[in-house]
């Protein structure tokens, strides 16, 4: 049984004759960036945004901003259904999202039980496995990194030996680049391969799988695709950190490319979605371009992380967040 907690505010009373409108339910959340947008956006449409969380403390706008909360075990995807049955016969459930790459799998499979919009759960719970992505992306012929998916330091070692060093080490489920790194040698790759093994859980408390990628590491500057739909809404520039980790610094939008190269990288993401049976809603689809055209890093099957949204918004004027509340 999940212990309830709610903080309402007259804010929340958005249907036309006063009346509470519909929850939006929000499992998990970006801790910066869009997560906040996304609630205000749902209030601003008449509903009542909720956020399902086991840990409101990571969240201070909830607080802040008068939105409602229900503590529960959100990687238990049972009690997330039974949270937005409690949701529909209380006022009416409108939709369950996340804007956390951790919980976009349970939102659309608890989205799909309660009869709600949204994305395929199995499309998007197999994109969420790097390796099972990879492998879906190269039987259809997209381009991406040479890869071994591993479950253990000798098996890294004789990936990275085989592919060619330098190599990139990442979780096959993991978020926002956390525990990615170059391995220029043998020895980086030994010891990285070690750390990324002593990992138990993820950030959010999620169980780590045993497995992960090692893959080539491919050269070229690096873009995302923004799309909606099946739609591209915007090609993406960044400017990343420091090796041998990949910290995103910082973005042009549109990427000051030509229009041949961005209709390229464009196109390419949207085979890539197709490839995962990825047609509905937000995806962010990170790209090289290398000498021999776009190869793709990964698909996320959700929308960009960061200020990406509103950079996008002010540049194009397309509002994403909004997209996807609507």
């Amino acid at each position: 049984m999940s212990e309830e907690a709610e903080q309402d505010t007259d804010r929340d009373n958005g249907g036309p004759d006063g009346a509470p409108g519909p929850w939006f339910a929000f499992l998990e959340s970006n801790t910066t960036g869009t997560g906040r947008e996304f609630c205000a956006t749902a209030r601003a449409r008449g509903m009542r945004p909720v956020l399902l969380t086991r840990d409101p403390g990571r969240y201070p706008y909830a607080a802040q901003d008068g939105v409602a909360t229900r503590i529960l075990d959100t990687g238990d995807l049972p009690a997330v259904i039974d949270a937005c049955a409690a949701l529909a016969a209380d006022g009416g459930l409108a939709a369950i999202a996340s804007s956390s790459e951790y919980f976009v799998a349970s939102a659309a499979r608890a989205a799909a039980k309660s009869g709600l919009p949204g994305p395929d759960g199995d499309a998007v719970a197999r994109c969420r496995d790097k390796d099972l992505q990879r492998q879906a992306l190269a039987a259809a012929g997209v381009a991406v990194p040479a890869f071994r998916a591993v479950e253990g330091v000798t098996e890294a070692l004789a990936a990275a030996d085989e592919i060619g060093h330098p190599v990139v080490l990442k979780p096959v489920s993991g978020s926002g680049s956390t525990g990615v790194r170059l391995c220029r040698d043998r020895d980086e790759t030994e010891q990285w391969a070690r750390e990324t093994l002593c990992r138990a859980t993820d950030e959010r408390g999620n169980p780590v799988p045993a497995r992960f990628l090692v893959e080539e590491a491919v050269d070229g500057p690096e873009f995302s695709v923004e799309t909606f739909d099946g739609a591209v809404v915007a090609v993406v520039a960044k400017h990343l950190g420091a090796e041998p980790y990949f910290v995103e610094a910082g973005h042009d939008v549109p990427a000051p490319v030509p229009a041949t190269t961005a209709e390229a990288l464009g196109d390419t993401a949207l085979r890539s979605l197709a490839a995962l049976g990825l047609g509905w809603g937000a995806a962010h689809t990170e790209l090289r371009l290398t000498a021999r055209g776009p190869v793709v890093i990964e698909v996320n099957p959700r929308l960009a992380g960061g200020m990406i949204p509103v950079a996008v918004r002010a540049a194009t004027g397309v509002d994403l967040v909004a997209a996807v509340v609507d």
